[in-house]
């Protein structure tokens, strides 16, 4: 305890510069240069404290990081929520992606996969009520998945066990939407392009 102050919160602030110096790094101590700087740390608190609260970087921390020539602008941010939209679904037993779509809207999966798929346009009619369904065909086999809506986005959930069972077969897919017995769309269509990769265990 004589090696640290009783007082300044968050702890960064608590260390004495005798305790930093003798600080294990590497195979010794830090240097005298290293020690004033991170002892400089009760100095620079009102400054760290703008840019962290609670652990979490600020808003004002985030738009002045420096990112190119300045910080952190609207696009970033899109792009940074578009990766995190890509990504959540990876989980330490099941790899899940948001989007297999390629540049033709063919669906690139893995057989045994997990999948979100996410179609969007702006040329779409109005889906308010409408049943959405992703048929997927293989000569007389057929798969089918509802799909959910959110606003101009229509997103279908593609099951380990259904992908396994896509394995060694030519397929088709359409996203249709029924929104009334007269009134039906096909709002998007592809292949289906099914790969097999050894698993391991």
């Amino acid at each position: 305890t004589d090696m640290t102050q009783t007082t300044g919160n968050p702890v960064y602030r608590r260390f004495k510069q005798e305790a930093l110096e003798t600080a294990p790094t590497g195979g010794g101590g830090l240097t005298p240069t290293q020690a004033a700087q991170l002892a400089n740390a009760d100095a620079m608190a009102t400054e760290w404290d703008g840019m962290v609260v609670n652990g979490v970087f600020t808003a004002a921390a985030l738009q002045n990081s420096p990112v190119g020539t300045g910080g952190f602008t609207t696009d970033d941010r899109a792009l940074l929520n578009e990766i995190h939209e890509k990504t959540r679904w990876i989980t330490a037993g099941v790899v899940a992606i948001s989007s297999p779509l390629d540049a033709d809207m063919n669906l690139q999966v893995i057989a045994g996969d997990s999948y979100s798929v996410t179609w969007s346009s702006p040329d779409w009619p109005d889906l308010t009520g409408s049943t959405i369904t992703l048929i997927l065909q293989s000569g007389g086999q057929q798969h089918t998945v509802t799909a959910t809506r959110t606003g101009n986005q229509v997103t279908a959930v593609l099951t380990p066990s259904l992908t396994r069972s896509l394995a060694g077969q030519m397929w088709a897919y359409s996203l249709r939407a029924v929104i009334s017995p007269a009134t039906q769309y096909t709002l998007a269509h592809g292949q289906v392009i099914v790969r097999c990769v050894p698993l391991g265990g």
